[in-house]
């Protein structure tokens, strides 16, 4: 696909000049298994954007489960008002790898490696928004000189969705998540 290759001089709205975005996700879903996973392929040649890839779940619950160090995390999904603070809330959170959202019925998890943004839309659809990457032109201590926090290269991104019961317990979600990470720590991506 095409997209605006930066933002414009104004910083308030993308450039109209056009740079080409190619993405390739395999799919893939192993014989008894409850996950689908997921590996995204990404040649970057934009910069100043964010990419995410979002599932709708439509799990009626008021929170979620994020992991951290030691610990699942619950959030609240309705974010609380933030019209007077000094910074612009993102409602984005941090994540370990396990996200999850769960009621009476159902359960879904989302297993990521090395992706650290998640967020929850506060509509009906309560969809999980997975950040793979932000490109930004100000780099930490380099001011706008930095090339590292542009992006601008090929990237590989693995992540799986796990569809299970609502009476699954949270901590053999947990446990799950960590399996998948161990079982990925050594592995080589040959980049399309």
């Amino acid at each position: 696909m095409n997209v605006p290759e930066k933002m414009a001089d104004n910083s308030q709205e993308r450039s109209a000049s056009l740079v080409q975005f190619k993405i390739n996700t395999l799919v893939m879903m192993k014989k008894n298994s409850s996950k689908l996973e997921f590996t995204t392929f990404i040649d970057n040649n934009a910069i100043e954007h964010r990419l995410r890839v979002l599932f709708p779940t439509y799990i009626d619950t008021n929170t979620f489960l994020s992991s951290t160090p030691f610990f699942l995390q619950e959030r609240d999904i309705n974010k609380e008002d933030s019209s007077t603070y000094i910074e612009t809330e993102t409602g984005v959170f941090p994540n370990q790898g396990v996200v999850l959202l769960k009621n009476e019925e159902n359960c879904l998890a989302l297993y990521n490696r090395g992706l650290y943004e998640v967020e929850v839309t506060e509509d009906k659809s309560h969809t999980l928004c997975l950040t793979l990457f932000r490109s930004f032109k100000k780099e930490v201590g380099r001011g706008e000189t930095g090339e590292m926090s542009l992006m601008k290269k090929n990237m590989a991104f693995e992540y799986a969705l796990d569809f299970k019961s609502g009476n699954v317990p949270a901590g053999e979600v947990m446990l799950a998540g960590e399996d998948m990470e161990d079982r990925h720590k050594n592995s080589v991506y040959n980049l399309p």
